[in-house]
């Protein structure tokens, strides 16, 4: 029905009201004079004047600031002809006299002259305060949700009211490698197995079209070409006025459900036979009154039926289950096709007659036929009651974990507040600080001052800051020990503690001390240097075989000498340049070192052949590595180019030979030699003391008989006796010192203490005449030649005896002891080698002599006083060097004048 109006009165009152009805702003500016009329609400809300005609800067005025030059570009931009004169823009207006902010919607339409330029431009104000702000509450809701969205993996999308997908997270595009332009609209159908588009494009739409959530599963085509399964599920969204916004769809992966349900389909008796031989308690039931087809005896013993439940309905095999929920829950799982799972569910079974409580975790799982319809379902159980009563237990005696964590073996400490004060240190940790229990309620950075550079208060406060855990291993900490440095190793963790509300309101540290352990790896790596050091220094060859593939790996001396072109070869290669007369023997050798129950060991040496025909002498050591079976898995060692020693080797031997020649020509010289000297003492010891004796023997005779008429002459006589005597001592002694350096020494055992004790007989006029005392230690048993030694110990006793201090009795020691050979003075040079020595020592208190004469005493003929003094041929001492020469040992003196003398014998220690 047309209304019809009888003037234009009448058309602007019910226009008047109509505009009044709605609660709008009525604005006409005039472009020219930039000056604009309003209704009165307008000028309610600019706070403005009631003039007619207000100046359009005081209007602009009252908007906001962060709108002000927008709306100014906007009115601007309107009033060019190229705009078509169209004005749409919302802003905010502030009051100036009440401050009140309003959110106003805008829209205008300019009038152009024939000229083209602005002549009216007038329009409407909506106040969409409200709206605007329930508009921004859903645009924060969603940026909230959209950044939800993007830190999880499940797939997310909206879909708008229009049906079309406005938005993917990164989790689809991440899957797809498509971008979220590319997904848009039904760019993600496309991306769906063909045998899947179709039917759910249809339940999304049919869904969409009814306002209703929707489910379904589809496979979707990954970025790395694969079909992944997805079980979408897509509730409806709303906005904040209710009115219908589209679906929030959210996809999980369930790609190893199907794989696993089509394989379950595929298998079924080999899935009967899994379930048999399972090791968790495993049944299936069967249609809607779960029939027991399989139980695996694992199951049958927990229920304590025995086999014949199987082919039963599960209440009628287990009656006692009538009232709990475990057949109630098969039927929903039945009915659903939904999986139920439970962790240490209670249970009531009648076992051997007896009801009794059980603790079960276990699974319902649904099984699907050809159709995809729910057929069975697979009952896994894992009997947890002895879990159960222990976890009652342990929640039981929580009260005494805080003693459990004081006696526990490594260090714990909890922290608390920003200032992490000490609430709890158990023994382990105070026994690290060095501290007592007077630390608890102390601050941890005043507990411990010196880890201030050491990055540990640094890491403390990061865990207490971000409630991130910290964990370190073989971390060096220094601590100051009952006042003492001292370093350490530690495994440790600084593990955030959360209040009820989720807040950190302290942190624990655990450690383990592994200082011994970490010394132990550096003493490793040290030693692993070194031995590379010294392979490199020694100018060795690494090499290794893997027995398995007889690959052959070997550093880069050893690819030198090969002239091989990267570290690895087959070792046939490695044999091909080894000379063919050394070839067959070395594979052997290596054949036998992988030999099972072999030594493992390979020594050979073997003649190189390289490229440019040089021959290379190469010596190779290696050891097989056996795994517990005994099998080999790799044989590795060394190698070292002895070319040059093997030629200085070829030379060596010949100059060997050459002096060999050579020294046997000496000998035969020397045999001659010491043939002659026998002659020598066989005619010392005949025919020159013969005409010795004569000459004596006659001098007796003119002193007997012509002793009174010789005068003068009788005592030139005794001095000729006295002279032959000398001579006669002197060959004596000539004599045995010859015998005792050419006589082959025989090697008995020789009891010193013995020899000492026949030498002393020989000397007992000589010590009666002295008064001389003599004391003379255990004595040991040495190898030698009794007689020499017991030459050797007369002539020094007789000395001891010989040079006494006048009118002084003479006092002699003879003491023993053992000296390593390490331990020898530097002047003590042994003619034969040992690990040690016996040292005996013979001390007199005689008149002694200069130390500048120690080594003139044992020279032949060597005399420290004339003969006038002290008797003596001078050959004694020099006979003591030689003897102990002879016993592979040394003899040497240490004396001062008037304070004695000692001779200190060393005579090897035999094992």
């Amino acid at each position: 029905m047309r209304t019809v109006y009888s003037s234009a009165d009448e058309l602007y009152d019910e226009l008047a009201f109509a505009i009044d009805a709605a609660e709008l702003g009525v604005w006409d500016l005039n472009p020219v004079t930039n000056t604009f009329k309003g209704n009165a609400r307008l000028k309610e809300w600019f706070g403005l004047r009631p003039d007619d005609d207000i100046p359009l800067t005081l209007a602009l005025d009252v908007i906001a600031p962060a709108d002000r030059e927008r709306v100014t570009e906007a009115i601007w931009r309107a009033m060019q002809i190229s705009s078509g004169g169209q004005y749409d823009t919302v802003y905010t207006i502030i009051n100036p006299h009440t401050n009140a902010e309003r959110v106003v919607r805008a829209k205008g339409k300019v009038k152009f002259g024939s000229d083209k330029t602005a002549q009216r431009f007038n329009g409407i104000l909506q106040d969409i305060t409200e709206q605007y702000r329930i508009d921004q509450i859903w645009r924060e809701s969603e940026e909230r949700f959209r950044t939800m969205a993007e830190g999880t993996d499940v797939l997310i999308a909206l879909g708008d009211e229009t049906s079309n997908a406005t938005y993917f997270n990164r989790a689809w595009t991440d899957l797809t490698g498509r971008s979220m332009n590319e997904l848009i609209a039904f760019g993600w159908a496309d991306l769906i197995h063909p045998d899947d588009r179709e039917a759910y494009v249809n339940v999304y739409l049919s869904a969409f079209a009814r306002r209703v959530p929707f489910t379904g599963e589809f496979r979707l085509l990954s970025k790395t070409g694969d079909y992944r399964w997805l079980l979408a599920n897509g509730p409806v969204r709303f906005r904040p006025d209710g009115s219908f916004a589209g679906y929030i769809s959210s996809c999980v992966d369930i790609t190893d459900r199907k794989q696993a349900e089509e394989a379950l389909l595929l298998s079924e008796r080999r899935f009967r036979s899994i379930i048999e031989e399972a090791s968790v308690a495993t049944m299936l039931f069967v249609g809607p009154n779960h029939y027991i087809e399989v139980a695996n005896e694992t199951m049958i013993r927990y229920l304590g039926k025995g086999p014949s439940i199987i082919g039963k309905p599960l209440i009628e095999a287990l009656p006692e289950l009538d009232d709990q929920p475990f057949i109630q829950l098969l039927d929903t799982v039945y009915s659903t096709g939904v999986a139920y799972e439970a962790q240490a569910a209670e249970a009531k079974l009648l076992v051997d007659g007896h009801l009794q409580t059980f603790y079960f975790t276990f699974s319902y799982k649904p099984l699907r036929d050809a159709r995809g319809e729910v057929y069975g379902i697979l009952d896994t159980s894992v009997d947890v009651t002895e879990q159960v009563l222990t976890q009652r237990a342990l929640e039981r005696s929580e009260q005494n974990l805080r003693s459990v964590v004081e006696s526990a073996p490594f260090p714990i400490g909890v922290y608390v507040g920003p200032e992490k004060r000490v609430q709890l240190a158990n023994q382990a940790i105070m026994d690290v600080w060095g501290k007592g229990r007077d630390v608890i309620g102390t601050r941890y950075t005043d507990l411990l001052p010196e880890l201030q550079y050491q990055a540990i208060f640094s890491q403390l406060d990061q865990v207490y800051t971000t409630g991130v855990a910290f964990h370190a291993k073989n971390r060096r900490v220094d601590l100051i020990v009952h006042g003492e440095p001292r370093p350490y190793f530690f495994n440790y963790s600084f593990t955030p503690l959360f209040d009820g509300e989720g807040q950190v309101y302290g942190v624990m540290s655990t450690a383990a001390d592994v200082t011994d352990l970490a010394l132990a790896k550096q003493q490793v790596e040290e030693t692993e240097a070194a031995l590379r050091g010294a392979i490199e220094l020694a100018e060795l060859g690494a090499w290794e075989i893997d027995a398995t593939t007889m690959q052959m790996t070997y550093s880069d001396r050893i690819k030198g000498w090969f002239g091989f072109g990267d570290n690895q070869a087959k070792a046939d290669a490695a044999y091909s340049l080894i000379h063919e007369t050394d070839r067959l023997r070395v594979e052997q050798a290596i054949v036998v070192a992988l030999r099972p129950g072999s030594s493992g060991v390979f020594d050979e040496e073997y003649t190189l052949v390289e490229r440019s025909g040089y021959e290379r002498i190469i010596h190779a050591h290696g050891k097989t590595l056996f795994d517990e079976q005994g099998q080999p898995k790799k044989i590795s060692g060394t190698a070292q180019d002895v070319t040059e020693q093997r030629r200085i080797q070829q030379a060596l031997e010949r100059q060997v030979q050459e002096r060999t020649q050579l020294l046997q020509a000496l000998v035969r010289d020397l045999e001659r030699s010491n043939a002659n000297l026998q002659q020598f003492a066989y005619v010392a010891s005949h025919d020159l003391q013969e005409p010795l004796r004569k000459i004596r023997s006659f001098g007796n005779l003119l002193i007997d008989q012509f002793g009174d008429q010789l005068g003068d002459g009788a005592d030139l006589l005794s001095r000729m006796q006295a002279a032959a005597s000398r001579m006669s001592v002197l060959i004596q002694d000539l004599l045995t010192f010859s015998r005792i350096s050419t006589r082959q020494e025989t090697a008995t055992a020789v009891e010193l203490s013995q020899t000492i004790h026949t030498a002393l007989a020989d000397l007992e006029l000589r010590i009666q005449e002295t008064e001389a005392v003599v004391d003379v230690d255990q004595l040991p048993t040495v190898q030698g030649d009794a007689s020499q030694l017991g030459q050797l110990f007369q002539n020094l006793l007789s000395n001891a005896l010989k040079f006494n201090v006048p009118n002084q009795r003479p006092h002699i020691q003879v003491r023993s002891q053992t000296v390593a050979a390490d331990l020898l003075p530097a002047d003590v040079r042994p003619t034969r080698p040992a690990s040690a020595y016996y040292r005996i020592d013979v001390t007199d208190n005689g008149i002694g002599f200069e130390a500048k004469y120690t080594d003139r005493i044992f020279q032949v003929f060597q005399r420290l006083h004339g003969r006038g003094q002290y008797e003596g041929t001078g050959i004694g001492l020099a006979i003591c060097e030689k003897v102990a020469a002879n016993h592979g040992g040394a003899i040497t003196a240490t004396s001062q004048p008037n304070q004695g003398a000692t001779f200190s014998v060393y005579l090897p220690v035999w094992s």
